[in-house]
């Protein structure tokens, strides 16, 4: 029974290595008084497999040297049941290598069901998210007309939110939002441009029956601190980078959004470019609203053609 050098190297062992390790429980109370492999802790067999073969006492168990101890009267059975899993997994690669055959026969119809699925999968989303909100149909328009009737910004609690009227593009193409703090401007802001995309994208929007909306080229929107410190943008910068980039790609078939234009810096200097880009926006026609604190522009405001100024209150 010493002489098994062969064992040494043999792949039988390897898929004996797996299955001891998995058995140590099992096959431990069969070593005593009996010569059986040990599979050493301090050298793992991946790759490369050392084994001894040495009598085993009750202080091997004791000192926890053995990752497995296998008694070789069972070997036999091991062997057996490691050809059994082999004949096993070669038969599932098998029927799974015709299983997949079978379907790449089918490839275009399985395309055709896939993309079937999933455009009646968003159908009976959007359906559910109408029904959750109350949703109503828009109506649309090519005259760049928006009436919002008591919209509600579905992101917010539908039953304490507080409704918002938004008009913009029929007597007037820019809209100067002005009031308090948490007074609901820049909810506003986002239900106008949210409310949009969601009616273009096919979607019923959480507003009352007859709310009008126009199909834009562009979303454009300046909203919230993006300042940077790895790329050296201050809160003024960074909002200047994104008007630059609005200013450049903007048409007169877009909607724009800025939310505090011409803030983060001097209020003087401010509210003078903030008319400047406002000014701009409306010798394009472009369908635009801001929110500001400054008074500079609720005069420009009232005083432009073509511009409005709007009101939020906290309640």
């Amino acid at each position: 029974m010493r002489d098994l050098k062969f064992v040494r190297y043999s792949a039988v062992l390897l898929g004996l290595v797996v299955l001891c390790t998995k058995a140590r429980n099992r096959f431990c109370p069969l070593c005593t008084k009996e010569c059986c492999i040990v599979l050493t802790r301090s050298k793992p067999f991946w790759g490369q497999f050392w084994g001894q073969i040495r009598e085993t006492d009750s202080d091997l168990h004791r000192s926890n040297k053995c990752t497995a101890l296998v008694s070789l009267r069972n070997m036999n059975v091991l062997i057996l049941r490691y050809t059994l899993d082999n004949q096993e997994l070669a038969e599932i690669e098998k029927i799974l290598e015709s299983l997949s055959a079978q379907t790449a026969a089918e490839i275009e119809y399985i395309k055709y069901d896939f993309d079937t699925l999933a455009e009646l999968d968003f159908i009976f989303a959007r359906a559910f998210f109408a029904r959750s909100y109350k949703g109503t149909e828009p109506i649309f328009n090519t005259d760049g007309i928006v009436d919002i009737r008591q919209g509600r910004h579905p992101l917010l609690e539908k039953h304490t939110v507080v409704p918002v009227d938004i008009k913009l593009g029929e007597d007037y193409n820019l809209l100067i939002v002005t009031g308090p703090n948490t007074g609901g401007k820049t909810v506003s802001l986002k239900t106008l441009g949210l409310f949009s995309l969601m009616g273009q994208s096919g979607l019923h929007i959480p507003a009352l029956d007859g709310s009008r909306l126009t199909v834009f080229d562009d979303v454009f929107a300046d909203i919230g601190d993006e300042q940077s410190i790895e790329q050296n943008l201050s809160t003024f910068s960074s909002h200047m980078s994104n008007i630059v980039y609005i200013l450049n790609h903007v048409t007169h078939g877009s909607l724009v959004l800025f939310d505090e234009l011409g803030g983060g810096t001097d209020p003087v200097e401010g509210a003078a470019l903030a008319i400047a880009i406002l000014s701009h926006l409306n010798d394009m026609g472009v369908r635009c609203m801001a929110t500001t604190h400054y008074s500079e522009l609720k005069t420009f405001a009232m005083s432009t053609p073509g511009v409005e100024n709007a009101s939020c209150e906290f309640d």
